[in-house]
């Protein structure tokens, strides 16, 4: 998720650590793969990179099975999102 964006953006994590004002070490620590973030922490990654929130979210969405469905690293809740192509909407 964040570490895709930043390489979408062309940025490095020093890069980033610089941008949040903390230290790459950190920043290394935030992406990890074991990490629960706030998504106010999130927010504060998105607006560095220079992307939105929801961008980061859709990449963590995708990065989780199942593919319908994710948890909410704010409130640990169950999210199922579906999607309906047009022609199939009613």
């Amino acid at each position: 998720m964040i570490k895709k964006a930043l390489k979408k953006y062309g940025l490095t994590q020093q890069d980033l650590a610089q941008r949040l004002n903390i230290n790459r070490v950190s920043v290394s620590r935030l992406l990890s793969d074991n990490n629960d973030m706030r998504i106010s922490t999130l927010k504060k990654i998105a607006d560095a990179i220079g992307c939105s929130a929801a961008e980061l979210i859709s990449e963590e969405a995708a990065a989780h099975k199942p593919a319908d469905g994710f948890t909410c690293p704010e409130c640990g809740c169950s999210l199922h999102i579906e999607v309906k192509k047009k022609d199939e909407q009613g």
